[in-house]
């Protein structure tokens, strides 16, 4: 089984060729504990993603993190990364496949949290 790493690889790339700003967030010490991965900025969609293997569970202070930026209405997801090309957008139980990044950002837009 791929590891999220390489689950996320194509996914990233994907988004980049679609025209995404795709800026990974790399911690520090300064940094503030359980940040997303990636930050997206597309015309059609910006946020956070906090991406996940089939198998691995989100952390209490990611979950905060995602939870805190939806409060001051910040695009902020959870996509759990599956094999052949699927993915899920937690905690949604509904799988999607994609071809491309139009695909995915179709997915977050139809998602946005700020419409909810």
């Amino acid at each position: 089984m791929p590891t999220e790493t390489q689950l996320r690889k194509p996914f990233v790339e994907a988004l980049r060729r679609a025209g995404g700003l795709v800026i990974p967030y790399v911690g520090s010490t300064y940094g503030q504990m359980g940040t997303a991965d990636v930050f997206l900025a597309h015309i059609n969609w910006s946020g956070w993603i906090e991406f996940k293997g089939p198998k691995t569970k989100i952390e209490p202070i990611q979950q905060k993190f995602i939870e805190d930026m939806r409060k001051r209405r910040v695009n902020a997801v959870v996509l759990r990364l599956l094999e052949d090309h699927e993915f899920k957008i937690e905690p949604h139980v509904f799988k999607w496949e994609w071809d491309d990044g139009f695909d995915i950002l179709a997915r977050l837009q139809a998602n946005d949290c700020l419409q909810w």
